[in-house]
């Protein structure tokens, strides 16, 4: 339904990556989310010239071109705990997965991937690592929303971005999260809720 994909390796951070942004340095690059959940400062800022720089350095690789600089959630790739932070339109993602998808669905969907279902798919079903590719952040089944229940997904997570982007902590607006997810989901009974829980607490004992 939605693209998620990959985007550039610089092949050297060093050379390519600004921890500030310059004149030559603009453009917001997302590496990482990791535990990070919502709402991220880049990791940096890309060198502007990187298209003719892929033309020119073998091991500068741009991949899914046509489908960069657009908005959407960029993932983890690497540690324990799974999250997502909103893509804005300009920025651009390394080999981390990303999903792009248009502001309507934008909201709603960093609720369902940030979900304590999703993180249980990915860590305890399809992948027991800490390395997530987009090949797998694709399978995640995505459910069948009500438009109710995309509003409020959508309101609860515009509250989780302001209080990440605040330096809060976003665990309260994530149980009401979890608790709708887990009600559309079909997940009525407290054990079915509990042992997914207890798996998201628990994921380097658990998987």
């Amino acid at each position: 339904i939605y693209n998620c994909i990959t985007g550039i390796s610089t092949g050297n951070d060093g050379k390519y990556l600004s921890t500030e942004k310059t004149d030559k340095h603009d453009i917001p690059f997302y590496k990482n989310p990791a535990s990070r959940k919502f709402y991220m400062e880049p990791d940096g800022y890309l060198w502007s010239k990187y298209i003719e720089e892929s033309q020119k350095v073998s091991n500068f690789i741009v991949r899914n071109e046509p489908l960069l600089k657009k908005s959407g959630l960029t993932c983890s790739s690497m540690g324990v705990e799974f999250g997502a932070c909103r893509l804005p339109s300009e920025g651009l993602f390394g080999v981390n997965p990303s999903i792009i998808c248009g502001d309507d669905d934008i909201w709603w969907m960093l609720s369902y991937i940030n979900s304590n279902l999703v993180q249980y798919i990915i860590r305890g079903i399809l992948r027991r690592s800490n390395m997530v590719t987009s090949g797998y952040v694709s399978r995640v089944p995505l459910l069948d929303l009500t438009e109710p229940s995309k509003t409020k997904l959508s309101r609860m997570s515009k509250k989780a971005y302001s209080i990440a982007n605040e330096g809060g902590n976003v665990g309260s607006v994530m149980g009401r999260i979890n608790s709708l997810i887990y009600n559309e989901a079909g997940l009525k009974s407290r054990g079915e809720a509990s042992f997914i829980n207890n798996f998201c607490s628990n994921v380097v004992e658990k998987s």
